[in-house]
């Protein structure tokens, strides 16, 4: 599964910026990113805390933040992934379109977690998590591709897990359901009204600018 990541650091570093960016604050983040892109995760994984447990919050630390997540998902640290994901996703200043891109990783990082654990139990409570981040980011952006088909996706893992699911007569679980109705639109549905309010609310003030997300589904 791909995440979204800021593949244009610091030109969304520049855009954000509601100040003029410091030359060592601008540095030591480039840095960061620099050792993230080489493949030193665990070294990335501390330039980036140690980043934000300096610095004021602003435009910056949110770039920060969302890097260490995603620098966290590509170790294999799922679970610490999705909560850093979820936390972004919960800041006030965060723009809107990186808090939707936040709880689709978050999603992500949760179905990741849930293949790798041969409990069903603890599977089907990730994926349950996955599906909650889903439809968050279907809240933020409601005509999310990629979010609808991971949100069928694991729908069907679900089914997959319950001993009378339709799917043990051999459909394949993997392949988004293909309907004429409106996948969102499904979705939503089996979204309890209590759910939904309470995220709409939480995000209703949120900003609608942001960057463009370029991830892709599994």
């Amino acid at each position: 599964m791909m995440q979204r990541n800021l593949s244009i650091l610091l030109l969304f570093i520049h855009a954000f910026a509601p100040f003029p960016v410091a030359w060592a604050d601008h540095t030591a983040l480039e840095k960061a990113n620099r050792t993230a892109e080489s493949g030193n995760t665990a070294e990335a994984i501390e330039q980036y805390r140690s980043f934000i447990e300096q610095e004021q919050e602003n435009r910056n630390t949110l770039v920060a933040r969302f890097n260490l997540a995603h620098t966290l998902f590509n170790a294999g640290r799922f679970d610490s992934s999705a909560a850093r994901f979820r936390e972004l996703a919960e800041l006030l200043p965060a723009p809107h379109d990186i808090k939707a891109d936040a709880c689709y990783n978050a999603g992500n990082a949760f179905a990741e977690e849930a293949m790798k654990t041969g409990v069903t139990s603890r599977k089907r409570t990730l994926l349950h998590a996955a599906l909650r981040q889903y439809r968050a980011a279907l809240l933020l952006r409601p005509e999310d591709p990629e979010s609808k088909i991971n949100h069928e996706i694991i729908m069907r893992r679900l089914d997959a897990l319950e001993p009378d699911s339709p799917q043990k007569g051999g459909a394949a679980p993997d392949e988004p359901s293909l309907t004429k109705k409106d996948i969102t639109t499904s979705i939503l549905q089996k979204t309890s009204l209590q759910e939904e309010a309470v995220l709409q609310e939480k995000f209703r003030n949120t900003s609608n600018t942001g960057r463009k997300g370029g991830g892709r589904d599994w």
